[in-house]
């Protein structure tokens, strides 16, 4: 064959355009999906920083425990109310919430296969 037939030539043409328009569609869905993931970040950001507020919180509560329990005798540690209370002090001291994650962009990789189905051409 020394280049493409019409209808070939046709089918190529029409491959490239759907090409063309389904690549414009996915620029558009990223676009529109990275603007959500910046907003999504900012809303994780501030989970975070309120998770940093609670470990602090955290901390000033278990010092002000341990200084409790410091300063009880070592009957009243043995006892019903002392076991409760240490394990409602054990339960704060183990809560350790992880920050989330920021999500990353979502990308593609490059749509370029209409400019290269275009160069191919139709005869040498």
């Amino acid at each position: 064959m020394k280049k493409l037939s019409e209808v070939k030539k046709h089918e190529l043409e029409s491959y490239i355009t759907e090409l063309n328009d389904a690549a414009a569609k996915i620029e558009t869905h990223l676009s529109e999906t990275n603007d959500k993931i910046v907003d999504l970040n900012d809303a994780i950001q501030k989970y975070n920083n309120v998770l940093k507020n609670v470990k602090d919180m955290q901390t000033e509560v278990t010092e002000q425990m341990d200084e409790y329990v410091d300063g009880k005798k070592e009957e009243w540690i043995e006892t019903e109310e002392g076991a409760e209370y240490e394990e409602w002090r054990e339960n704060w001291k183990s809560f350790d919430p992880h920050p989330l994650d920021l999500i990353d962009d979502v990308n593609v990789d490059e749509t370029r296969h209409a400019n290269e189905l275009d160069e191919l051409g139709d005869s040498p």
